[in-house]
């Protein structure tokens, strides 16, 4: 499964919260949703990414009541942990006798195994964002994980990563979101295993400068993997990876901005190469990936910036 959207515009006012009741809520999200009390079309857009064990969603509506009862539990197949983020408005959210009020930029841990009520406020707009997280990666308290990941010095990155999915308009490609889904998993993975275990920040930036010059020698070759890059710099491949966490990137990012940076260098050099021989030359195997690497990185496609 790629991404996939399901809204509710399509529908005629009057019939909008049935659809989101019947269709989205009751057949694959299992939540109760609540009619408001406000005379206003219930509004509602919801973009899922999903590959594999790996799940990313992003729902923006107007202000409503979501619950998750004894009975959408015991119907769902769906038991795992959810790392929620509000991307803007805000969100009233209680679970297990503990409240949060969450405003633009904030996260809350969800069990979906338990009831739980979600306020969703429409402020200048209402859209969050939720990504699943395995049950066994959390040995604390969740009111306590959330609290980590709240206000953890890395939290500025984690943010980051959500504000990049947010705002991405490219229909959430598979290769970008596996990026954003593992330097996910790896902060995540560092702020929730405590102050002691974490690696030194300076350290970890020192490890990606050595990593993207050799990717920037490298970057040219369509099967580059993080093992090579590893050997070059002398540093297992584990260590690479969560030092590049750590600064809130990854490998596979690192790659693909290497190679559009190369192929940028190439439309401004070489005015007789097409496109389609620059993004092999610079170490993409299809061109429709590069096309998605190019305008995510520089917000323009390749041709808009030839010379």
């Amino acid at each position: 499964m790629s991404c996939i959207t399901w809204a509710t515009h399509a529908v005629e006012d009057s019939r909008r919260f049935e659809y989101y009741r019947d269709g989205l809520c009751a057949s694959y999200a299992r939540l109760t949703p609540h009619k408001t009390a406000t005379d206003l079309p219930l509004d509602v857009c919801l973009r899922l990414w999903a590959h594999d064990d790996k799940s990313f969603s992003q729902l923006s509506s107007t202000s409503h009541l979501l619950s998750r009862t004894a009975k959408d539990i015991r119907t769902a197949e769906d038991d795992h942990l959810y790392l929620n983020f509000v991307a803007t408005g805000e969100m009233y959210f209680e679970q297990s006798g503990i409240r949060h009020r969450l405003t633009s930029g904030q996260f809350v841990l969800v069990d979906n195994a338990r009831p739980f009520e979600a306020d969703l406020r429409n402020i200048n707009g209402h859209t969050h964002l939720a990504c699943r997280m395995p049950r066994n990666r959390i040995s604390i308290d969740l009111s306590e994980a959330t609290q980590r990941l709240s206000r953890h010095k890395l939290t500025p990155l984690l943010v980051r990563l959500f504000d990049h999915a947010n705002e991405s308009d490219d229909d959430w490609a598979e290769d970008d979101m596996l990026g954003t889904f593992e330097a996910i998993d790896g902060l995540t993975r560092v702020i929730l295993s405590g102050p002691d275990s974490l690696l030194d920040q300076s350290r970890a930036m020192v490890t990606r400068k050595k990593v993207e010059q050799e990717i920037r020698i490298h970057s040219h070759e369509a099967t580059l993997d993080i093992t090579v890059i590893a050997d070059a710099v002398g540093i297992p491949v584990r260590t690479v990876q969560q030092h590049l966490m750590l600064c809130g990137t990854n490998f596979r990012r690192l790659l693909s901005q290497a190679r559009c940076d190369a192929a940028l260098a190439l439309l401004r050099r070489d005015g007789q190469m097409s496109l389609e021989e620059i993004a092999f030359a610079v170490g993409f195997l299809e061109t429709s990936s590069f096309y998605r690497a190019f305008k995510r990185h520089f917000g323009a496609p390749p041709r808009s910036l030839r010379n």
